[in-house]
């Protein structure tokens, strides 16, 4: 079991400059993050905002606390 946050989506600039036909305003942070080997810049937008094609879920997770974890297929009994 692990938990884990949606911290929301980010939108990379060319996502965002696509769907709403103009670049990101001034007052935006763009955040580069990592993913699949390669940095991407792009701006951290909630649900309400939607999540175009292109656009990256952002989790944080958090495992201190697990009870128990385990392989769900090592428990189902196939008769």
């Amino acid at each position: 079991m692990r938990l884990e946050e949606l911290r929301g989506y980010l939108w990379p600039l060319p996502v965002y400059q696509r769907v709403k036909k103009e670049k990101p305003p001034k007052e935006m942070t763009v955040h580069t993050m990592a993913f699949n080997g390669r940095m991407v810049k792009g701006v951290l937008l909630d649900e309400s905002h939607g999540r175009p094609v292109g656009s990256i879920a952002v989790y944080s997770e958090d495992n201190r606390f697990v009870d128990k974890a385990s392989d769900i297929l090592s428990t189902i009994k196939i008769k």
